[in-house]
């Protein structure tokens, strides 16, 4: 349980009235180091630095948190749903989504994002931080990479039991027909 007053603390001179000079608020100074410090090594930060582009900021993929209302409507924080809901997994997919839009079509052309698209979404189907992680995405070049070629057995055999070297070298990203 927390207050706006937690996050906003120059709320409290203005006496409860919405005060439209707010300061923004620096999450991972606050409460969220540690997932800040995993991303800040991940590919997103590299790779867009790499490429001159200014990687995404907690915001970008934590919209319901930012906006103080999730996707769904006009929702508080604690409302969002957890993470191991249908509702917040779908919106981890789409989330991932807006800027993976290759990586997306070539999901739906799998058996996971098919069934996802139907609108199952529960922790029987994976979503994109199932299998690459969320704060610490790495290329899968990168031996530490959740998708490297080393730990592909492993992530993927918690749910296939059994996985081995043949089953991971399936194409989960295939890219043979655009279904939209």
């Amino acid at each position: 349980d927390f207050s706006c007053l937690d996050c906003h603390g120059d709320l409290e001179d203005s006496e409860g009235m919405l005060n439209p000079d707010l300061l923004p608020v620096d999450c991972a100074t606050f409460c969220h180091d540690d997932p800040a410090a995993t991303y800040l090594d991940s590919i997103h930060v590299s790779l867009m630095k790499d490429k001159g582009y200014n990687p995404p900021s907690c915001k970008n993929c934590h919209i319901g948190l930012a906006f103080h209302q999730s996707t769904w409507g006009n929702e508080r924080p604690m409302f969002v749903p957890h993470a191991d809901s249908a509702a917040h997994r779908k919106m981890t997919i789409e989330t991932c989504a807006n800027c993976h839009k290759e990586y997306y079509a070539e999901y739906k052309n799998n058996y996971h994002g098919q069934v996802a698209a139907l609108g199952f979404t529960g922790v029987e189907i994976p979503t994109c931080a199932d299998c690459h992680g969320s704060h610490n995405i790495l290329n899968s070049s990168n031996p530490d990479s959740r998708m490297g070629e080393q730990n592909r057995i492993e992530v993927c055999g918690k749910c296939h039991e059994g996985a081995n070297l043949n089953f991971v070298r399936h194409i989960e990203h295939p890219r043979f027909k655009d279904i939209g």
